[in-house]
């Protein structure tokens, strides 16, 4: 009796191997070339950073964004640049190509971008204000008050922050739930 049990058991475990490999949801991904596991960075040929480097050896300016992105998911970096009054927007690949590149106008609302503090410093302010972590995406809103809006990730929990572009204040910092 259990030597039919245990027959049986690998037949069924055989079966459903089997059956889900040629299912449509894998010959789906197989057609796209794409799966979850592209959603992990230990696939990405370039940084985040590396990526923020290419736009600015492409325009000179102050960062103001940089973030990473998934579309179809497939991983891409966006990074803003703000240069003599133009924002320009880059999508950046994993293998460092520039896949677009869009510039529009930019009001400051009377006050230069001289008056901000950098991206980089409102990122230091915000890495030692949580006592560690890393920051996935830092933008600069200006609606009214200047803020440098922050989402980063310290020992696994996910981070909102903001931080005055003006006086470098850390106006708030939430967990992300």
């Amino acid at each position: 009796m259990n030597k039919y049990l245990i027959t049986g058991a690998i037949v069924l475990f055989l079966l459903a191997g089997c059956s889900s490999g040629t299912s449509d949801d894998t010959n789906k991904v197989n057609d796209n070339k794409t799966t979850d596991t592209n959603k992990n960075d230990s696939t990405a040929e370039i940084t985040l950073e590396e990526a923020k480097e290419i736009a600015l050896a492409d325009v000179n300016g102050e960062v103001t964004k940089q973030q990473e992105d998934y579309d179809d998911g497939v991983l891409y970096y966006e990074i803003d640049i703000v240069s003599d009054g133009i924002k320009y927007e880059y999508k950046i690949d994993t293998a460092g190509t520039i896949v677009s590149k869009e510039q529009e106008a930019v009001s400051t609302g009377g006050t230069t971008n001289d008056a901000y503090i950098t991206s980089q410093e409102a990122q230091d302010i915000i890495i030692k204000h949580a006592g560690g972590g890393t920051v996935t995406s830092c933008e600069l809103e200006v609606e009214g008050t200047a803020i440098y809006e922050i989402e980063m990730v310290k020992d696994g929990q996910e981070y909102d922050a903001g931080v005055d572009a003006t006086t470098g204040e850390v106006l708030y910092y939430n967990a992300d739930y």
